[in-house]
């Protein structure tokens, strides 16, 4: 049984918080990935009916020995991912498992993304107003 007044410690991972290239494994041209990073107690819901809902897609900075990667969780539509939400660093458990360990901000590529979308999302209801 355990105890509910310990603290919370994700599983290791070998990427590691800092952003040092040499601790996480990482190409030097990758940049300081994980700033902003904040550990999470629980995943996000991945919930999808017919296509709408709630996924992840990509992975990104995965490490050597492919325990851990960054994935992106998206608001889809008939599966296609339209408006990124967030990106998490997803380590598998000794059963390779994926378990969401932190979550990291929106890097620069997907703020465009979601100012597409909603720009879009404007004209398309402007059109219909009319």
């Amino acid at each position: 049984m355990t105890d509910p007044n310990d603290i919370y410690t994700p599983p290791k991972s070998n990427l590691s918080l800092s952003a040092s290239s040499a601790d996480n494994k990482l190409s030097p041209l990758h940049g300081d990935w994980s700033k902003g990073m904040t550990i999470v107690m629980t995943a996000p819901p991945l919930i999808t009916f017919n296509g709408i809902g709630f996924r992840f897609y990509g992975k990104s900075f995965v490490d050597m020995e492919k325990t851990s990667y960054i994935a992106i969780y998206y608001f889809t539509f008939f599966y296609l991912p339209v408006m990124p939400l967030s990106r998490y660093l997803i380590s598998l458990d000794s059963k390779r498992v994926d378990q969401v360990t932190a979550s990291l901000p929106l890097r620069t590529i997907d703020k465009i993304h979601m100012l597409v979308v909603a720009l879009i999302a404007g004209v398309g209801f402007a059109i219909f107003l009319k």
